[in-house]
């Protein structure tokens, strides 16, 4: 945990905790960087079966979820000048 004589770590803190509160899980937390992720990966075994079973029609639904669904990967770094950075991973 952060404290006083840290203050990079308390706005990594920060950052993580508006995260954490809009949904996202941590999934990996070190010294200075933390790995949230959203969501879940899309299961492509029951959507081709879905597919297969409504003659393609459940392809569009499918489509969606691969492109705005599934699991999203953000790791958050900071550095000693407090600039909380977000890149996906």
């Amino acid at each position: 945990m952060a404290t006083a004589q840290e203050p990079w770590l308390v706005a990594l803190e920060v950052e993580v905790t508006r995260l954490t509160s809009g949904g996202w899980r941590i999934e990996e937390r070190n010294e200075g960087s933390v790995t949230l992720t959203r969501g879940q990966k899309v299961n492509h075994v029951l959507h081709l079966l879905l597919f297969i079973v409504t003659l393609g029609v459940w392809g569009i639904v499918w489509a969606c979820l691969i492109t705005f669904g599934g699991k999203r990967t953000i790791r958050l770094h900071v550095d000693w000048t407090k600039i909380v950075g977000q890149e996906r991973a």
